[in-house]
C-alpha cells in the first residue's frame, strides 16, 4: 500500500499532533521500529452520502395493520414469485 511518509516510533512520539494533521489531510504514514513497520495512521474514513428517501414512495406502499407479521409479508412475497 502506497504511503506517503515513514516515521519511527521516536519521532511519532515527538511529532503525534502534527501527524495526526497529515492523515486528516490524507497522508498515510507508516510508523516504523528498527526498520520494520509497526503501525500505519491513516487518513480517517469520510461518510459516504446520507441516505436519500423518496417519502412519496415510502408513502404510496399498502399497508395492511391486520397482516403485521413479518412472516406473512414473506411468505407472500414469496408466493408472488412463483
Amino acid at each position: 500500500m502506497h504511503h506517503d511518509q515513514a516515521v519511527t516510533v521516536r519521532e511519532a512520539h515527538e511529532r503525534l499532533a502534527e501527524l495526526l494533521d497529515a492523515a486528516e489531510g490524507g497522508q498515510e504514514i507508516v510508523v516504523t521500529d528498527r526498520g520494520q513497520p509497526k503501525a500505519r495512521i491513516v487518513p480517517p474514513l469520510r461518510p459516504s452520502a446520507p441516505l436519500r428517501v423518496d417519502i412519496g414512495w415510502l408513502e404510496s406502499l399498502p399497508v395492511n395493520p391486520s397482516t403485521a407479521s413479518a412472516d406473512l409479508y414473506i411468505r407472500e412475497d414469496r408466493d408472488s414469485r412463483n
